[in-house]
């Protein structure tokens, strides 16, 4: 069993029942604690290994979740499905040169995070992202609209957005559609 395995099922089981406990427990086994969350404590492992133990002792610094819900009386919202479809765009310096990128998802927030923190060669936005690091470009987000409907429906928007922009003289590096 992983230390983390360990560590989790002697709090699932009682062994460990409060948050100073889980830390002396870290710490006798060698453990280093590089996080000090409210419900978590990250660790590093003697092999140089990080990783993340979640907890919900009794006394906590926040209420649990009820087992059943609570009539708020509040109106349930209804999301329909559907996709955003959304530009990075980078302009380089002098003005004579852009480039964009076109996807889709259903979650912004979440899309955009990853573009930010996920660079890996031959998918997505990567080839934007070096685009504009060898043009010292910033790089810009935009939504460009909503589509209500399936993925293929939302991917007929994304060729169509991808077209407009090659068309308005956007280089598409690495396009899919």
């Amino acid at each position: 069993m992983t230390m983390k395995a360990t560590l989790q099922a002697a709090i699932s089981s009682g062994q460990i029942n409060t948050k100073q406990e889980l830390l002396e427990r870290a710490e006798a086994l060698g453990l280093t604690v590089t996080r000090n969350g409210r419900d978590y404590i990250g660790l590093l492992g003697p092999d140089g290994k990080r990783f993340r133990i979640r907890f919900a002792f009794a006394g906590g610094a926040f209420p649990t979740r009820p087992e059943c819900s609570i009539d708020t009386g509040a109106v349930p919202v209804i999301r329909s499905r559907g996709y955003w479809i959304y530009a990075l765009t980078a302009h380089s310096r002098n003005g004579e040169r852009k480039a964009c990128y076109i996807g889709q998802t259903v979650n912004l927030k979440r899309r955009f995070r990853e573009h930010l923190r996920r660079h890996r060669p031959g998918h997505a936005s990567f080839a934007l992202f070096e685009w504009a690091v060898r043009e010292q470009a910033e790089v810009r987000a935009t939504v460009l609209s909503w589509v209500d409907g399936d993925q293929s429906y939302a991917s007929q928007f994304e060729g169509y957005w991808l077209r407009l922009a090659v068309e308005a003289g956007f280089e598409a590096p690495d396009a899919h559609n």
